[in-house]
């Protein structure tokens, strides 16, 4: 999730496999936030959405 190329590489393999007709893949991407959603909400305006 966090690697940009082996995201990519993952991305072309499961396209190839399909392409050959080797069925559907499955892709788990951990990520991490480094930051909140929004720095101009609280989490009391986001509750009230």
């Amino acid at each position: 999730g966090m690697d940009v190329v082996a995201v990519w590489e993952a991305a072309n393999e499961a396209v190839s496999r399909a392409r050959r007709g080797e069925g559907p893949s499955f892709i788990e991407a951990k990520t991490y936030r480094f930051y909140n959603r929004s720095k101009s909400r609280t989490s009391a305006k986001l509750a009230a959405l």
